[in-house]
């Protein structure tokens, strides 16, 4: 293969990348030049005939690389409608990372298959919209089809970000799933109930999994990105997750660790993490001046129910209700 063919290859990727997506190429001598560099080791194909250099995708977080996919087939097929986590993506709610395992849209027909990565669903699609080039199922049916689908603890920051981004309160998504429900009333209940528990305050993801954790082993739920004054820098506040009114115990402040907020360039700022780690123990000493016990929380933590319990049981946060 001649240099001036290699070289408008690499131009082919270097092009994909600048657009944050996968390239899928357009004629079979640029697919068997692709394959071959994935034999090599140097490309990787998350999808058949879908391909990104392997050290730009391993730089990518799961999210990043299903959106990748999602924008070269959408460029490929203009006509799917893409649907469930992979439209609640698009839309930017807060989606688990095992939730986009596989890419999903909505057909016309009546069957649900899963093929190469991608799963179809035979849902009816009620209106769709194109949200940064690409064509999604409405954001009220993705939210509804996301939260049948999902368990609570999953299916609550699903709805936090849907309260969070089209500023909806619980009843207006109770409405919503209302709306759609039909013969068909599985997720139903859970659906509702992560409606019911849902609260636009919360800013990420990990803090509603907490959150849900809470709920489901019968805490009392604290306040949601409560502000303080900061007692060094007069002038200055700032917003802690979690507050508690402990009754009879005083006060108690809840951070959710997340490491987003050290890699993620979207949150980040560009700064560099050593500086971002230095504003963090600033804020920490800062915090602790307010003489409030800080409990901290990692998406680890709330993934283990018995870690997890032990840890609100330490800090003294109550039970008000069952366990579910």
């Amino acid at each position: 293969m001649s240099r001036v063919v290699t070289e408008h290859y690499d131009f082919l990727l270097n092009q994909a990348e600048a657009a944050r997506m996968c390239l899928i190429p357009d004629n079979a001598s640029a697919h068997r030049h692709y394959n071959h560099l994935v034999s090599k080791g140097k490309l990787i194909a998350p999808l058949r005939g879908i391909f990104a250099r392997r050290e730009y995708w391993d730089s990518l977080t799961p999210d990043k690389r299903h959106l990748h996919m999602v924008r070269a087939l959408s460029k490929k097929h203009p006509d799917w409608v893409f649907s469930h986590f992979t439209a609640a993506l698009v839309y930017g709610l807060y989606v688990s990372y095992s939730d986009l395992q596989l890419i999903h849209r909505s057909i016309g027909y009546c069957v649900k298959s899963k093929h190469e990565g991608i799963c179809c669903h035979s849902v009816g699609v009620r209106g769709s919209e194109e949200v940064s080039g690409i064509r999604v199922t409405s954001f009220e049916q993705t939210v509804y089809d996301c939260l049948r689908l999902s368990d609570f603890k999953h299916g609550l920051p699903i709805a936090d970000s849907a309260c969070r981004l089209r500023g909806l309160l619980p009843g207006d998504l109770l409405g919503i799933i209302d709306s759609f429900s039909g013969k068909y009333t599985g997720g139903l209940a859970t659906a509702r109930l992560a409606a019911q528990h849902s609260n636009g305050k919360s800013e990420s993801g990990g803090e509603s999994i907490a959150r849900a954790a809470m709920l489901m082993n019968g805490y009392l739920i604290p306040e949601l990105q409560v502000w303080f004054p900061d007692p060094v820098d007069e002038g200055e506040r700032f917003r802690v997750d979690f507050y508690w009114e402990l009754p009879g115990k005083g006060q108690l402040i809840g951070e959710f660790d997340g490491k987003g907020k050290y890699v993620d360039p979207g949150l980040t700022s560009g700064r560099e993490l050593e500086d971002i780690l230095i504003d963090e123990r600033k804020r920490e000493s800062h915090i602790n001046a307010l003489r409030i016990p800080v409990m901290r929380m990692s998406y680890a933590d709330v993934c283990n129910d018995a870690v997890f319990q032990n840890l609100m049981d330490a800090f003294g946060v109550p039970r008000v209700s069952e366990a579910w």
